[in-house]
């Protein structure tokens, strides 16, 4: 080896620590041939892509290292005229109605097919009430009908999405039920006399969930209901305590024990909950309890 011509550079998987530093940053030539080295632009870093580009590089190479795109895997909605309201397979959800947009049904009362698209909706401006929640929130638009013999009125949502019929109670003008065309819901209404267009509906909140139940004195506790999901306590005031029966066994039941449990205590404690609790005693030494 001529060590007056030497040049380490020129080994290039010796320096810089091999040849993973003559990998490509981002902007760097690659795929070609280096006039200057007589030598081929090296491959992209991971993460990096050789693309080719409308101009050439100060080396006059066409090629160079850029970003890879990350895939878009933004949740799609359905934009104007476009099916929704139907699960897709291949997105994996049910397909949704782009912002300010609403998914109408199209099928012209054909029972037989459910065709749905997006549209603009306007809320219309020639109704005779409105129905509203026991918030006053607008729900939907109510009209009465010309021919009542089968019905007093008919609505729409106020997303425009839904449609139903409503009727007066036999005895009243401020009482009455409402129907879902679909049949999917249903429910009552009720109005004040002095806003007797003004429908207060009842029936379209989410059912409401059953109220997590407390054992009665007398009622058995300490064990898990099948039925409720959860493990039965008792109401505040009450302890769960075992009693025997008379057939030897030992349920629990909660009864009102009015012992008081804290006389004598040196102190009390409280743990994560509130009802995880109770008195500290010291032993005669005072280092424990």
């Amino acid at each position: 080896m001529n060590t007056d011509t030497f040049n380490a550079v020129e080994m290039c998987c010796a320096c810089y620590g091999g040849l993973n530093e003559t990998l490509g940053y981002e902007g760097d030539d690659c795929l070609g041939w280096d006039e200057t080295t007589q030598r081929a632009f090296p491959d992209c870093r991971s993460g990096l892509t050789c693309e080719q580009q409308e101009t050439a590089s100060e080396s006059g190479n066409y090629y160079i290292c850029v970003a890879e795109e990350e895939e878009d895997d933004e949740y799609y909605y359905a934009v104007e005229g476009e099916e929704c309201g139907y699960y897709s397979d291949s997105l994996g959800y049910d397909v949704e109605c782009y912002s300010g947009l609403t998914c109408i049904d199209q099928s012209n009362g054909d029972t037989s097919v459910l065709y749905m698209t997006c549209v603009v909706y306007e809320a219309p401006t020639d109704y005779d009430g409105i129905g509203v929640d026991s918030d006053y929130n607008t729900l939907g638009y109510w009209y009465l009908n010309e021919d009542q013999t089968d019905n007093s009125g008919h609505y729409v949502t106020s997303d425009g999405q839904y449609t139903g019929v409503w009727n007066y109670d036999e005895d009243s003008t401020l009482s009455g039920t409402w129907t879902q065309d679909d049949g999917n819901a249903e429910g009552t209404w009720y109005a004040e006399a002095d806003e007797p267009m003004t429908f207060i509906v009842s029936g379209h909140e989410d059912e409401e969930e059953d109220e997590y139940h407390y054992a009665a004195e007398g009622e058995s506790c300490g064990h898990y209901d099948d039925d409720l999901g959860y493990y039965i306590t008792c109401e505040d005031g009450l302890v769960c305590q075992e009693q025997e029966d008379e057939n030897g066994n030992w349920p629990s039941y909660c009864i009102d024990d009015s012992t008081d449990y804290g006389e004598g205590a040196d102190g009390t404690w409280r743990g994560n909950t509130t009802e995880s609790n109770g008195y500290w005693f010291l032993n005669s030494h005072g280092y424990s309890g």
